[in-house]
């Protein structure tokens, strides 16, 4: 048998855990890209006349508003792919032996078909066991 690596170990799992993290910040403080923009119209609205926004400054939140904006889309972009890889290794498996652990003993079957329905790969046994791709500790052919 040939131990595999646990699910959260290739670079773009990585990338996409390091986008959520960033992406889930903004969120918590109840700050998305709406509320940035609405925060910008209202500085530009109340400014005095006499002494408008410094360029360099107004240049600066735009430039913050584009980057959150990227941000958003690389969060999104980096899941897409992370299911794509899942599912990939998850489909390799097919035909081969999945050791995994159950109710504190460990247990093997031949995976039979992969469902993709879920948030992540489901394993389908010979056994009619259902695992998840995580749960799997070792493959054999």
């Amino acid at each position: 048998m040939s131990a595999i690596a646990p699910t959260g170990g290739s670079g773009a799992s990585q990338a996409a855990g390091a986008a959520q993290d960033a992406s889930r910040a903004l969120a918590a403080a109840g700050f998305d890209k709406d509320s940035f923009l609405k925060l910008l119209v209202a500085q530009l609205k109340m400014q005095n006349p006499l002494q408008p926004t410094d360029n360099d400054r107004f240049i600066t939140q735009l430039t913050q508003f584009a980057t959150l904006e990227q941000l958003q889309q690389l969060v999104t972009v980096a899941q897409r792919e992370q299911k794509k890889d899942e599912a990939s290794r998850a489909v390799a498996l097919v035909g081969r032996v999945a050791t995994y652990e159950r109710d504190g003993s460990e247990r093997s079957g031949r995976v039979l078909r992969v469902d993709l329905g879920g948030d992540e790969p489901t394993l389908v046994l010979e056994d009619g066991a259902r695992i998840g791709l995580a749960d799997v500790k070792a493959v054999a052919s």
